[in-house]
C-alpha cells in the first residue's frame, strides 16, 4: 500500500510538473509575442516621428525659399 500511494504522489507530481512546463512555455510564448508587439509599435512610433519631421522640414525650407524670394524682390524694387 505504501509503494502504491508513493507512485500516486510521484505521477501527480510529474503531471503537475508537466503542468507547470506548459505554462511556462505559453508564458514565454506570451511574453515574446509582446515583445514582437512592443517592438512593431516603436517602429511604427519611430516611422510616424519622421515622417512629421519632415513635414516639417518640407514647410520651413518652403518658407525659407518664400521669404528669400520676397526678400530678393523687395531688394530689386530699390
Amino acid at each position: 500500500m505504501f509503494g502504491l500511494t508513493t507512485t500516486r504522489r510521484l505521477r501527480a507530481a510529474q503531471h503537475k510538473t508537466i503542468g507547470l512546463q506548459a505554462q511556462l512555455g505559453l508564458a514565454r510564448g506570451f511574453r515574446q509575442a509582446d515583445e514582437a508587439a512592443r517592438q512593431r509599435a516603436e517602429q511604427d512610433l519611430a516611422d510616424e516621428i519622421d515622417a512629421h519631421l519632415v513635414t516639417i522640414r518640407r514647410a520651413l525650407a518652403a518658407e525659407d525659399t518664400h521669404t528669400a524670394d520676397a526678400a530678393a524682390e523687395a531688394g530689386d524694387g530699390q
